[in-house]
């Protein structure tokens, strides 16, 4: 009875470190894509910028 209880045990645990190793990937894969994302945001804001900088550059030069 005695080591059925532990091998119970065991086998609980390790399910516990399965799905915590699983949700650390996904955590990982989602932290990679909100990453690209920002990344993607920040490139579009600063062509953006560069763009209205030269507009401005042109209109002062006219």
């Amino acid at each position: 009875m005695t080591i059925a209880l532990v091998g119970a045990a065991v086998a609980g645990v390790a399910l516990i470190v399965r799905r915590a190793a699983q949700d650390m990937r996904e955590s990982e894969e989602l932290w990679a894509q909100i990453t690209d994302e920002v990344d993607a945001q920040i490139a579009e804001a600063e062509a953006a910028a560069a763009a209205k900088v030269e507009e401005a550059a042109e209109a002062v030069s006219e």
